[in-house]
């Protein structure tokens, strides 16, 4: 262990805690007066009501009163690949007068003489974070904290004013942070709209006007998509398996992105004649032809060398360019465009929740087509447009990576006794501790700070 500043002292959660325990599975409801916590409504900054599941009025006198949180409480996340270790300060609730939490989650009750803030900060810090995979136990989809691991996780505590201050200053640092995060999302919002306004600027003829000027160039005309390619083509209704046997099969997961991603590739089996069909060449532009969310149908993405040889399912359309009219890059920038996007999205058919288009709306597309040179000074000058923005983009990326790591810098100098000064009057936390041992052994309740009483032990 590290050595640790005059005045702290090496704790436990049981010894600094009157209560920790499971939350209890109910009986659910629709809605009713007793509101349960779940993993899902438990985020770092707090908890995400909109989530809460509800204890069937049938079962509400199963839970006594120690369940019923309280404010200082830590929600600890106890389960689940993906959700464990995540912890909720709890301070109540405006809606609920009681709440209480599910079996996935581990209720943290600090002593009246440690701040529940701390411990919530101690958690999150990489102390604890770093030592979750340790810590867990079970099969991957069944993860768990047992509460023995959870009682015995060390603490690194500091007389309760030095907490105080710790808490103060991790609150400033925080919001400054959080600023700046604010301002990065923002940054990333604004990327996105360059790009679209760059897209829509090339689908008008205006991004290369100039070029048309030098070369006494008209503006282009307007042709059916139809008109521009020499196929439109539905992929294949085999079944894909992950494993590699067959033929590599590009699904939506690998275009939605508006280019082609070769991970989590899965594999058909396909006969000679239909791969013939549908086998992909470079400067294909596959396109998704259904989607629950409007916002990716449509969506197209044009097919690299590496992809050359692959197939594609039957929720993607290929457009394979008539080159001698329209280039690839072009074609598939264009299907981009927000005049483009508009008229997708408007005219976008719903059964069930999923949204459709199908060849021959995508052929009755129109698109403008300038000359083949035009065409290419056109990506010329979008590819050279979205490098820069690209650029930005992860500057602030990097820059979001960076306040992470400075957060997680700040909380590992908050225990280990370097982000604020110690005072020598304040009271030693050996002697809080001590004076947490003597209340449990006397059984005499903390008061919590909502009035209701806590338990003395853990149990």
């Amino acid at each position: 262990m590290n050595t640790l500043p005059l005045g702290w002292i090496y704790s436990t959660l049981e010894q600094v805690c009157v209560y920790i325990q499971r939350g209890k599975s109910p009986k659910y409801a629709p809605v009713s007066d007793l509101p349960v916590i779940n993993q899902k409504c438990i985020r770092w900054e707090g908890i995400e009501e909109q989530h809460l599941k509800f204890v069937d009025p049938s079962q509400a006198s199963a839970w006594g009163p120690e369940r019923y949180l309280c404010s200082g409480d830590i929600l600890w996340n106890s389960t689940g690949t993906g959700t464990i270790g995540r912890a909720s300060l709890f301070g109540g609730s405006r809606t609920y007068p009681r709440m209480v939490a599910d079996s996935h989650v581990t209720v943290v009750r600090p002593s009246n003489h440690v701040e529940g803030r701390f411990i919530h900060a101690l958690i999150s810090s990489p102390i604890v974070q770093s030592k979750i995979e340790d810590m867990q136990s079970g099969s991957t989809n069944q993860v768990e904290l047992s509460r023995e691991q959870v009682l015995s996780t060390l603490v690194p505590l500091p007389p309760q004013e030095e907490q105080r201050r710790i808490i103060s200053k991790i609150g400033s640092l925080s919001t400054k942070s959080k600023r700046a995060r604010d301002h990065l999302e923002h940054v990333q919002r604004l990327v996105e709209r360059y790009r679209i306004l760059v897209l829509g600027a090339a689908f008008r003829g205006d991004l290369a006007s100039a070029w048309r000027a030098v070369h006494a160039l008209s503006r282009p005309p307007m042709k059916p998509l139809g008109e521009v390619v020499s196929e439109i083509r539905y992929g294949t209704a085999q079944k894909c398996e992950v494993t590699a046997n067959g033929i590599a099969v590009l699904r939506i997961p690998n275009v939605s992105s508006g280019s082609i991603s070769l991970s989590g590739l899965k594999y058909a089996q396909l006969d000679a004649r239909e791969y013939k069909k549908i086998r992909l060449e470079e400067g294909d532009v596959l396109v998704i032809r259904s989607n629950g969310s409007a916002d990716l149908l449509g969506r197209a993405a044009l097919v690299p060398s590496q992809a050359s040889g692959m197939a594609y399912a039957g929720y993607l359309i290929r457009l394979r360019a008539d080159r001698s009219i329209i280039d690839p890059k072009f074609m598939n920038f264009m299907l981009g465009a927000p005049q483009i996007r508009e008229i997708i999205e408007v005219s976008a058919r719903s059964t069930s929740g999923i949204h459709n288009i199908n060849t021959v709306e995508l052929a009755s597309l129109m698109l403008p087509v300038p000359t083949l040179s035009e065409q290419r000074e056109t990506v010329r000058r979008i590819e050279a447009a979205f490098d820069w923005i690209g650029r930005l983009d992860t500057e602030a990326s990097s820059a979001r990576k960076l306040i992470d790591r400075l957060d997680q810098a700040v909380l590992s100098k908050a225990f280990r006794g370097e982000l604020v000064p110690q005072d020598p009057d304040d009271e030693a936390a050996s002697v809080l501790l001590e004076r947490i041992k003597a209340e449990r052994a006397g059984s005499t309740p903390a008061r919590s700070g909502r009035g209701r009483p806590r338990l003395a032990t853990a149990t």
